[in-house]
């Protein structure tokens, strides 16, 4: 009887895992890891709870979904820059090397990458990688709000992988999709 009721808690095991991922349930992954406190912080949440919490938060700064960017000093038109940038071709957009970082920008690929590799300071590197189909989830009203609700949507199904990591003398940090 023993050795039946182990089996069939296998097989309920595997059935459930199978229906999970034939559900296509996608999960947003954040690491931290603080060297000086050897304080770990590890997110293993599923797209549709943090949509949940980013919709229930409410806050001056955060409402509905939508968080308040302030700019000072400048009005920026975020959607057309946004525009431009999707429809731009592959190429090093950006490239700047002084004694404090290595800063580019580029897009290859499909792919948007952004790198800097700090020479001072807490000596970070940090890599951000996202599909070029994200741009068009980045939603910035009138108001300076940027929608976090259609990014989080459109992030859902991006490829599983890296989109930051950066590693530093004080912390390392990833944010993944899988």
């Amino acid at each position: 009887m023993k050795a039946r009721s182990v089996v069939l808690a296998v097989a309920a095991s595997l059935v459930a895992s199978l229906a999970l991922c034939a559900s296509g349930t996608r999960w947003l992954n954040v690491h931290v890891q603080e060297r000086a406190e050897g304080t770990e912080v590890s997110l293993h949440v599923p797209f549709n709870l943090v949509l949940a919490v980013v919709e229930a938060v409410r806050s001056d700064e955060l409402s509905g979904g939508r968080l308040r960017l302030h700019v000072e000093g400048c009005e920026i038109d975020w959607p057309r820059i946004l525009r431009e940038l999707d429809a731009a071709p592959d190429g090093q957009y950006v490239t700047v090397k002084d004694g404090e970082a290595d800063v580019s920008m580029s897009k290859q690929a499909g792919m948007v990458r952004i790198d800097v590799d700090e020479r001072g300071g807490e000596h970070a590197k940090v890599k951000v990688r996202f599909p070029e189909s994200l741009l068009a989830a980045f939603r910035v009203e009138d108001d300076g709000r940027l929608d976090i609700r259609a990014l989080l949507v459109e992030l859902e199904s991006v490829p599983v992988g890296d989109l930051i990591t950066v590693a530093s003398d004080e912390a390392d940090v990833r944010v993944w999709v899988e």
